[in-house]
């Protein structure tokens, strides 16, 4: 399954999606059925990743309708397990994931996750955090996707604030020159992401 899964994740770099996604389900074919997958607190599961490669590929070539089963089932097992942290990592990618999906079909459900996960990362951690950004530059780019580039225009700019913020400049400035190059190109990113929306939005 992790072959399958590798070569899934180099066909679709090379831009082959209809050769990742049929790696993808090969990969799926011989592993666990959904009813028996278990997603325990170790998350090296070639079952959860052939799952989340093939959702994500829907996503990428316009079928989010067909991933979103996929996404909610995921998120159901990880809350089904009491050993998984209810705000840890793992938890919240996969909402965040499920949200994007919904976000991508133009479902107010997933922009209402979006709106929440917003407003409490912003209580807890401030305005100019990692994980606000983990939240913000998903929901741009699926409201982008879903051709809603009005309401993109103010999760791009909450990115956009907290990569150019004096909390980032700051870290930047003590890295290294890598480091410092992969930030730019974030920044850069981020206001590239403002100006498509802003530019689609006219």
């Amino acid at each position: 399954m992790f072959y399958l899964l590798a070569r899934a994740q180099a066909l679709e770099a090379s831009g082959a999606l209809a050769d990742a996604e049929a790696h993808a389900r090969e990969a799926l074919g011989i592993g666990d059925s959904d009813d028996k997958m278990n997603i325990a607190a170790a998350f090296d599961d070639p079952n959860v990743y052939a799952r989340a490669r093939l959702a994500h590929l829907l996503e990428r070539q316009g079928r989010a309708a067909q991933g979103e089963p996929i996404r909610r089932l995921l998120l159901a097992k990880i809350e089904g397990n009491d050993m998984i942290p209810w705000e840890g990592e793992y938890r919240t990618e996969a909402l965040r994931a499920l949200a994007a999906n919904l976000t991508m079909q133009g479902k107010e459900e997933g922009a209402r996750l979006f709106a929440e996960r917003i407003a409490a990362t912003t209580r807890i951690y401030g305005t100019d955090s990692p994980q606000l950004l983990d939240v913000a530059e998903p929901f741009a780019r699926a409201l982008l996707q879903s051709g809603r580039p009005d309401a993109a225009l103010t999760p791009a700019r909450i990115a956009l604030a907290a990569r150019t913020s004096a909390r980032f400049t700051g870290d930047a400035a003590r890295a290294n020159l890598s480091d410092l190059a992969l930030a730019r190109k974030r920044t850069e990113a981020a206001r590239l992401m403002v100006e498509a929306a802003w530019k689609a939005s006219r």
